[in-house]
């Protein structure tokens, strides 16, 4: 094996970019002094070896400090939920709290847009903070006044085309 090939080898070991060319030329020496096909291809593998296990020491590294990075803002996220929802806080009530963030954020929100694209509608007007209030003390007047809002919406699938609701156009 001649110059050129031992420096593709030495160009194909992963993690060899930090090798100076003073060290280079050490290894290529080190290599040209093997007698025997046998002794290059064993000092190879062990060129290989060393540079693989340096790669593996490099990724573990890495992995560590993705750890350390990852714990560190689970920590400042932990803190900052604290701070607003209160220290004496149970695992279990914020993690339905989460849950319904979630489901309400990424689950059945076209149906949830759609009710509010229908209310705006009819307000003629975009919706505000204090509609969701509003709209509750309505739905429990109508509950209180004779259950008018669970009736129509208990009753069986009406298709839009046959709703009762509807006016008449006369």
């Amino acid at each position: 094996m001649n110059d050129m090939n031992i420096d593709e080898f030495l160009d194909s070991l992963p993690n060899t970019d930090g090798l100076n060319a003073d060290k280079k030329e050490e290894i290529k020496k080190e290599y040209n002094s093997k007698k025997t096909p046998e002794e290059q291809l064993a000092y190879m593998q062990k060129l290989y070896d060393q540079a693989k296990a340096r790669y593996e020491d490099l990724k573990a590294r890495q992995r560590k400090e993705e750890r350390a990075a990852r714990t560190r803002r689970l920590i400042q996220i932990g803190g900052l939920v604290e701070s607003i929802l209160g220290s004496d806080l149970d695992q279990d009530y914020l993690y339905a709290l989460l849950k319904t963030i979630k489901d309400s954020y990424y689950g059945n929100t076209g149906i949830y847009n759609s009710i509010g694209a229908a209310a705006e509608q009819k307000l003629n007007r975009s919706l505000v903070k204090e509609d969701l209030q509003r709209f509750i003390n309505f739905l429990d007047y109508q509950e209180r006044a004779g259950s008018y809002y669970s009736k129509a919406m208990n009753r069986g699938y009406i298709p839009p085309q046959e709703d009762e609701w509807a006016e008449d156009e006369e």
